[in-house]
């Protein structure tokens, strides 16, 4: 008889004290959404881009005649402001090359002088993030700054009568660019990072418009 009680009791005390199987279930849920949370992309405070890429000018015919795409390469930094939107600035620089076979083309029998262009883009950027809680996010954003054309020319005389090949002055312009782009996370602090741009170069009758592209690699600080 006592034996009998004592197993009774031993068993009562096993069920009350066992968790029930959704509690469990429920915990081991929630174990694997915290594991999953630090996984994904959480808001940054502060980020680090550094990307190389490729410009090319979108009008002018004049300046697309002697002037190509050329190479790319910038830097930007970011701050929170909300979940989905971010602040910062940057600066980037693009080469255009200098296209000397079609120089020779326009001006049969005059001497080649390769003058490539450098513009320096330094700017403010805002950007929304779409997906901020995912890995894969896209993105939209604006940059306003200023750009530098470093400019060339090349003058001369034919039968005393002074030619002008070409005439980009230096200048500083007020710049405006639109911006598409994704960001992968391949941990919680370093991002793949792909983006496209358009940009406009106010009152700037060589290069006023010229589209981009930019792929890198961003840190998280």
């Amino acid at each position: 008889m006592v034996r009998t009680i004592l197993a009774a009791l031993l068993v009562s005390a096993i069920v009350v004290t066992a968790p029930p199987a959704s509690v469990h279930a429920q915990t081991t849920q929630q174990s694997a959404a915290r594991a999953q949370l630090r996984q994904i992309y959480m808001p940054r405070e502060r980020t680090l881009e550094i990307w190389g890429g490729m410009g090319h000018p979108f009008n002018h015919r004049a300046f697309k005649r002697y002037w190509m795409r050329g190479p790319s390469a910038g830097f930007s930094m970011h701050f929170r402001a909300s979940d989905h939107m971010k602040i910062g600035f940057g600066a980037e620089a693009t080469l255009f090359s200098f296209k000397a076979g079609n120089f020779q083309v326009w001006n049969p029998g005059v001497p080649v002088q390769v003058k490539d262009l450098v513009t320096i883009n330094v700017f403010l950027s805002l950007r929304r993030y779409f997906q901020p809680t995912s890995k894969t996010s896209p993105f939209a954003g604006l940059e306003v700054g200023f750009t530098r054309i470093t400019g060339a020319e090349y003058k001369g005389f034919v039968n005393a009568v002074r030619v002008t090949y070409y005439d980009v002055p230096g200048s500083l312009r007020l710049t405006a660019s639109g911006t598409v782009g994704i960001d992968h996370y391949l941990s919680r602090r370093v991002a793949v990072q792909a983006e496209a741009h358009l940009t406009y170069l106010h009152n700037e009758p060589n290069l006023s418009l010229f589209i981009g592209g930019r792929a890198g690699f961003k840190f998280t600080l």
